[in-house]
């Protein structure tokens, strides 16, 4: 079997579960023809889905996943690979210490500029302009190009991080222009948490009933919620979700679990000074998007 043969029979494999058996032939793969392409799809493998022991235990493989990942890139620098190795800074990110969060977004920015350089792609824009925006949230410059950026691509995370810099550097006016005109990529917990950090309560209001219905309300968006409430002068709601959302916290009770209830729900009468921080903490979190890093992949048209 070819290099290609052996890779379609390894995706074919992963597409149906059969982890064990696609680790078997990407390590193969990468054995009989060493070269960049195998290289790189055994190290997306291993930081993705880790490595199966003798006794079936799956462990995390970052460390040689990484390696591998690295070696593909001294054969052949390819957009592909550079953003494989920017998820595998992702990745990292999930369990470093604070003092590395910056080195390891750093890193990953100057792989997902690279691979801009090789070709142009929105979704690789779109990673690199919100990977600057966690480096630096203040960084004036980041809205311009998301504002370009929302001229040719507009999807629900283009349009949240966009929503999030807007709050960031208090520019009201546009963010509700945003909402008019995007409104129906984003979920309602994302233009009620906006409109709660302006202090617009009565905007804010209306969507507390299908927040509370739809999602589980951390303390965050618990204190917005309440907040509008009492601010809309509707305190026997405020009461009956603050009981919903007690109710809700009870049931996902787990060791190590913060507990908030009696900090956010304590004053039930009047606006609280501390709940507003809370609004004010509170980060709209635009994700990545996963882009397909394997090469061959006949599901995402990714080339060999």
């Amino acid at each position: 079997m070819t290099a290609q043969e052996i890779n379609a029979h390894a995706l074919k494999c992963l597409n149906s579960q059969r982890w064990k058996e696609a680790q078997k032939k990407f390590f193969e793969n990468a054995k009989k023809n060493p070269c960049h392409e195998t290289y790189n799809n055994l190290g997306y493998f291993l930081i993705n889905e880790g490595i199966e022991c003798e006794n079936g235990k799956v462990r995390n493989a970052q460390k040689l996943g990484v390696k591998y990942l690295m070696r593909a890139a001294e054969i052949k620098e390819t957009q592909i690979n550079l953003c494989a190795i920017a998820k595998a800074y992702e990745y990292e990110l999930m369990t470093s210490s604070p003092q590395n969060r910056e080195i390891l977004f750093q890193e990953s920015s100057q792989c997902l500029k690279r691979a801009l350089e090789i070709n142009y792609s929105p979704v690789i824009d779109y990673n690199y302009i919100r990977c600057l925006h966690l480096i630096n949230s203040k960084d004036e410059s980041l809205l311009e190009k998301t504002r370009k950026l929302l001229t040719n691509y507009v999807s629900y995370e283009s349009v949240l991080l966009y929503l999030e810099m807007l709050c960031n550097h208090f520019l009201l006016d546009e963010g509700i222009r945003c909402i008019e005109q995007y409104g129906n990529y984003l979920n309602d917990i994302d233009i009620l948490m906006f409109f709660a950090k302006f202090e617009m309560y009565d905007r804010a209001y209306p969507l507390c009933k299908a927040v509370c219905e739809q999602f589980s309300p951390d303390k965050y968006i618990a204190s917005a919620i309440i907040e509008s409430c009492i601010n809309t002068c509707h305190f026997e709601q405020a009461r009956l979700y603050a009981k919903q959302i007690s109710e809700l916290e009870e049931d996902f009770c787990y060791k190590g679990k913060e507990v908030w209830i009696e900090e956010v729900f304590d004053n039930m009468e009047s606006s609280d000074e501390s709940r507003k921080k809370l609004i004010s903490k509170h980060s709209l979190s635009p994700p990545s998007i996963d882009f397909c890093c394997y090469f061959g992949c006949s599901v995402h048209g990714m080339e060999w």
